[in-house]
């Protein structure tokens, strides 16, 4: 077993995914062609407070019932998210930071479905106590030829958030870039991420449905995500977040189910990012 726990693998003729239900049902690896997409120097910032690689967002995102009444000394990464100044024991949700149940398809059928709800316990606590409501989450990796998709359905007795915060590699970061989609309220902008950036952006709702495609262009690979808005409010994305700290070799494109900074009005999201790989574009 290694420093992840026990892990699941599946891949196609493209893409290989591994991943860590021990962990929050992250993922510890998304490799396209050989090439590992994931910054794996963050690798020590995973393993202790969840900074790194694939982690999850749900069922909170920086908005969430009160922080909870716990020991400390049963949860060793919050001295370290402490240090980092940030208040709440388990940032981004209770879901990054607890064992997940899983099951596999089968590696050809390239399917990981995890699920975790308020009733499980965790280090003598129920995960309904730990994030101040009850909730039920699942997520269902699917890979695609050159992709992966990520789908979520999640409830809760208090308005609920999901999202994904994948480190990726950038290889040669002064010359990476974000398109942002059509949508965003800053308009199809490009972001040089020489730059750092650590900004929520709104999505303009286009009344029906709709797909919003946020580009991320490095040396060595394209990455389209891609993700619903507009529709039925269950089912859009409301805000993208695009973080590349001063520093860091990564960025984040992290698409989050509500408007952010706004109140939260969903106690049920059932929505899914589709993640897109190709060489490097042009220019």
């Amino acid at each position: 077993m290694s420093e992840f726990g026990h892990q699941v693998s599946v891949k196609n003729s493209s893409v290989e995914v591994t991943v860590a239900p021990e962990l929050g049902f992250s993922l510890t690896s998304f490799r396209w062609r050989e090439l590992e997409i994931l910054d794996t120097r963050l690798k020590a910032d995973f393993l202790a407070i969840r900074k790194g690689l694939g982690p999850l967002i749900l069922p909170h995102f920086n908005q969430y019932a009160a922080i909870p009444r716990i020991d400390k000394r049963a949860f060793p990464h919050i001295p370290d998210l402490e240090a980092r100044a940030v208040k709440h024991p388990f940032q981004h949700g209770i879901g990054r930071y607890v064992p997940w149940e899983y099951a596999v398809d089968s590696p050809d059928g390239g399917v990981v479905r995890g699920s975790i709800n308020g009733g499980m316990t965790f280090k003598g606590y129920s995960l309904a106590e730990l994030t101040g409501y009850d909730f039920s989450a699942s997520v269902v990796y699917t890979l695609a030829e050159d992709g992966l998709e990520i789908a979520f359905d999640i409830e809760g007795d208090q308005p609920v958030a999901a999202g994904i915060h994948f480190y990726y590699n950038l290889f040669e970061k002064a010359r990476a870039a974000v398109l942002l989609p059509n949508c965003s309220d800053a308009g199809p902008a490009r972001l040089n991420l020489s730059e750092p950036i650590d900004r929520g952006f709104a999505l303009k709702s286009p009344g029906k449905k709709a797909e919003a495609v946020c580009e991320l262009r490095t040396d060595r690979y394209l990455l389209l995500t891609c993700f619903p808005v507009g529709g039925e409010l269950e089912g859009s994305f409301d805000t993208l977040v695009v973080f590349c700290p001063a520093g860091g070799g990564f960025a984040c494109i992290e698409p989050i189910s509500y408007p952010v900074g706004e109140a939260n009005s969903k106690r049920r999201f059932r929505g899914s990012i589709r993640l897109q790989l190709a060489p490097p574009a042009a220019g």
